[in-house]
């Protein structure tokens, strides 16, 4: 039997906290510092409950712990608001996370009972950054975990527009309309309806109607601007930690909605791409097709599919045209839409705080017709003749407007036609557009005819310039591996 005497509990609970390392190490790594500090001291402050419950949340947190938390605090306002001003609400959201189904699902029963009618508690809960994990609680295979997370969204959100919106951009949305269409139950029914009206209450010109294309676009715009920092850890975690099944979930929805700038950590350092090919070799048909359509959005966005062009009869056409420049004294007509996509240094320009902007026609005085005709027929076509007359001055607008491919045409050009006469020129543009390209070429032509170079003006200046690029390039050069 336990001893029931509260003093008794308490030392023996310290002396476990303080001197037991053994138990300590067992604890779920996942446990933060400052969890297992609120757990010890709310394991103490609660034994006026429950006199032994201490040394058993101890040994048994955090289900036990969680449990105990939605039981005192069930219709409970000075509990929950006790569990909120003593530092409960943060370590308790951090369980979230925590990759065992039980803990998930005693954990967001704690929390749908701590954020009942109470205001502060549904906030501090929300500001704790709740809702992406609540978020991905919907989609659990676990029944309980997602009519819980439910639960705590309807109390978190209600009357509380603000709430709403952070839910929306969190991608609740989706997870709710697809737990609707699934499982018909009347409580994930309350929660869409609740989202629903609160959101055309916040927004009365959009509404969401159910399996929309425009809904599903919208969620998944959120959701990719969510795949990021603590989610995406999260998701890499279950990616590599988890069950098969969601293995295959979590990298099929990546290769989706990740950015670029994320593929190479998700798909080749995680094993994404590995567990994408071994579905396409899957004997499930429709396993097949969703690993296909994964890999080829994949591919798209890594930019090796052929890309899309307007094509030439748009080039300098008036027709839907909604911005022109002025180069030179002539019209140019371009299309706003089809620039935007082209780079995001037209974004910019856009949004610059050019006075201009706002007028019909835009002025840009440093660059000559000529270049800029053919870099826009390069934006509407994807094909350009680089002679070298242009190459210089067409390489500084594809740096200028980060048009890689074009800037790539261009270093091509300049480099096949480097001589003696025109080196000078083509080093200051490697050092004026940052082209590696270009600079490599010129450290390999010095070193061919520096006989003929060192007697110009200038040259050995610009040598000791180059030196410590030299030195880069050689070292860079001798240390890439021989190939077979």
């Amino acid at each position: 039997m336990h001893d029931t005497d509260p003093r008794k509990c308490e030392k023996s609970l310290l002396e476990k906290s303080s001197s037991n390392n053994s138990d300590r190490k067992n604890l779920p790594k996942c446990v933060s510092s400052r969890a297992h500090h609120y757990y010890v001291n709310q394991a103490l402050a609660m034994r006026d409950y429950f006199p032994f419950l201490s040394y058993i949340f101890y040994l048994n947190f955090p289900i036990q712990l969680a449990d105990a938390i939605k039981i005192l605090a069930q219709d409970n306002i000075s509990t929950q608001s006790r569990a909120r001003n003593e530092g409960g609400i943060p370590p308790i959201v951090e369980l979230l996370e925590f990759p065992d189904l039980k803990v998930q699902r005693a954990v967001a029963g704690a929390l749908r009972t701590l954020s009942f009618e109470n205001h502060e508690n549904k906030n501090q809960i929300v500001e704790c950054n709740a809702l992406p994990a609540l978020t991905l609680l919907l989609c659990s295979e676990d029944v309980t975990i997602q009519k819980e997370a439910v639960s705590v969204l309807e109390h978190v959100i209600n009357l509380s527009p603000r709430n709403i919106k952070m839910a929306l951009e969190a991608g609740a949305l989706q997870p709710v309309i697809t737990l609707l269409r699934e499982i018909k139950n009347f409580l994930v029914s309350e929660i869409w309806e609740l989202l629903q009206k609160k959101l055309a209450a916040t927004k009365k010109s959009c509404t969401y109607p159910l399996a929309t294309k425009y809904c599903v676009a919208k969620t998944l715009e959120m959701l990719e601007r969510k795949i990021n920092g603590r989610v995406l850890s999260h998701l890499l975690y279950l990616m590599c930690a988890a069950d098969r099944s969601i293995k295959r979930r979590i990298a099929l929805a990546l290769a989706r909605l990740c950015s670029p700038e994320d593929q190479e950590s998700i798909f080749i350092k995680n094993r994404g791409l590995h567990i994408l090919l071994d579905l396409l070799e899957s004997w499930n048909l429709e396993l097949r097709q969703l690993a296909s359509e994964a890999l080829y959005k994949l591919a798209d966005k890594a930019g090796s599919l052929f890309p899309i062009y307007l094509g030439k009869e748009f080039v300098n056409n008036p027709t839907l045209s909604d911005v022109t420049f002025l180069i030179e004294g002539k019209p140019f007509h371009a299309h706003k839409i089809w620039l935007l996509r082209a780079s995001d240094a037209f974004q910019e320009f856009f949004d610059s705080g050019y006075m201009e902007r706002e007028a019909q026609d835009i002025e840009i005085s440093d660059i000559r017709w000529e270049v800029f005709e053919l870099m826009m027929r390069y934006i509407y076509t994807g094909s350009v003749i680089v002679t070298l007359y242009v190459a210089h001055d067409l390489l500084k607008a594809a740096h200028e407007y980060r048009l890689d491919v074009l800037k790539h045409l261009c270093e091509c050009t300049i480099k096949q036609n480097i001589q003696v006469d025109n080196f000078f020129l083509t080093y200051e543009s490697s050092e004026a557009c940052n082209s590696m390209v270009l600079r490599d070429a010129c450290i390999v032509f010095v070193l061919g005819e520096f006989d003929n170079l060192v007697a110009l003006p200038g040259f050995l200046h610009l040598l000791n310039r180059m030196t410590p690029e030299m030195r880069d390039y050689f070292i860079r050069e001798l240390s890439r591996p021989i190939q077979a």
